[in-house]
């Protein structure tokens, strides 16, 4: 269970990442899936799903017009990506003479956006906190 939860965390980050304007979360999905090719070949695995593999690495390493802007978001994680994107205006930033400097969210705005139900916010509020960390990882980053 507990991996499981590191896998789906690992997602919110590649999506806040993706939000912020860090593209290069997709060049480690490729490379992760091509790990995977490598390993289902090593093992003798039914071809057609070594097939199917190989096609989703292709697609994904050479998208269209209409995907190249795209993230995949995993099921569980689709109402907390939803919640992240539904409070994007209360985020807090400083403006400096050469750049902007982000504090993160104002937790007052993201509150009246909240669900009632106790356990839904508990997911909310732990998925939240993890793409908005990842976020200004990405967002503070200095820029070249």
């Amino acid at each position: 269970m507990e991996q499981r939860r590191q896998g789906i965390n690992k997602k919110l980050e590649e999506a806040a990442r993706w939000w912020a304007g860090d593209r290069h979360a997709s060049a480690a999905r490729l490379q992760h899936g091509t790990a995977v090719l490598d390993g289902l070949i090593a093992d003798s695995a039914q071809e057609d799903v070594i097939e199917a593999v190989r096609a989703r690495i292709e697609q994904a390493d050479t998208p269209d017009e209409d995907t190249a802007d795209a993230f995949e978001v995993f099921s569980e994680n689709w109402d907390s990506v939803l919640f992240f994107l539904r409070v994007g205006t209360q985020w807090n930033a400083i403006g400096g003479m050469e750049r902007v400097h982000w504090l993160g969210l104002n937790y007052a705005g993201v509150e009246t956006r909240m669900p009632k139900s106790k356990k839904k916010r508990k997911k909310l509020w732990d998925d939240l906190q993890i793409m908005e960390a990842t976020a200004l990882e990405v967002l503070n980053r200095q820029k070249d």
